[in-house]
């Protein structure tokens, strides 16, 4: 059960409650392979990982009416695979009725619906995810991506000040903030948060898009057409477009 759980923490989406775990040692055990070949995907990711842990789970899928990590991984897999997201929604369902205190459930749904452009439900569904787990990294990092892409800059800004005072080092947190900053006009928010993606992953080349804008929008040109460039060398096509061919 301890492993298990340091696998979901290490995935991001643990732990689950003690009450939800089951007792059998190999009803846990048989998860593992499944729960590591998931790790570090992403909704649609279509990984062949992805594709394995599918197979491994849907083999046992009359192994386990009962077990809710194994309804929660299944509908995870079916998410990660690109498969439809009404059964994604039906076993994380699933998952959240064998075990209505876990947050994991509620953040797969939530993410299904946005997969389906169904804003409204994805919403509640991360909420409600929140409501169990305020400090869960996830439905926050969603519930700032719908701020985004309504163009509710502020409301994205402060989930993930909220999501980074608990995670200093999220992945995409700083660059989701950088653009929301640029949104806003808040240039050297947007700069100091483009500047802490491309410390963490200096490959990123929206990182470097972001850095350039808001630079450029400060008045400092040559420094903006640099990172313009460096996002070219990188393969982003806005590179290719700012990036003056005379700029190495």
């Amino acid at each position: 059960q301890r492993q298990i759980n340091s696998d979901l923490e290490g995935a991001g989406d643990g732990p689950v409650p003690t009450d939800c775990l089951p007792d059998q040692v190999a009803d846990l055990e048989a998860l593992r392979t499944p729960l590591s070949l998931l790790k570090g995907g992403a909704p649609s990711s279509k990984r062949p990982q992805d594709s394995d842990a599918l197979k491994s789970l849907a083999a046992r899928v009359d192994d386990n009416p009962s077990n809710a990590i194994f309804w929660a991984l299944l509908a995870k897999a079916q998410l990660q695979s690109g498969q439809a997201s009404a059964e994604v929604i039906k076993n994380a369902q699933i998952a959240a009725g064998l075990c209505d205190s876990w947050a994991l459930p509620k953040n797969l749904v939530g993410s299904a619906h946005f997969a389906d452009d169904k804003g409204n439900e994805a919403e509640v569904a991360w909420r409600s995810a929140l409501g169990l787990a305020p400090d869960y990294a996830a439905p926050r990092f969603n519930l700032a991506l719908l701020a985004v892409k309504k163009k509710a800059w502020q409301e994205a800004v402060t989930q993930l000040d909220k999501l980074l005072d608990k995670h200093k080092h999220h992945k995409s947190a700083h660059l989701l903030r950088a653009q929301s900053h640029l949104g806003l006009g808040s240039l050297k928010e947007a700069e100091a948060d483009a500047r802490g993606a491309i410390e963490r992953d200096g490959s990123n080349a929206n990182a470097h898009v972001i850095l350039g804008q808001a630079l450029g929008q400060q008045g400092k040109v040559e420094d903006g057409k640099a990172a313009f460039c460096k996002a070219r060398v990188l393969g982003h096509p806005a590179g290719a477009k700012l990036c003056p061919d005379s700029t190495p």
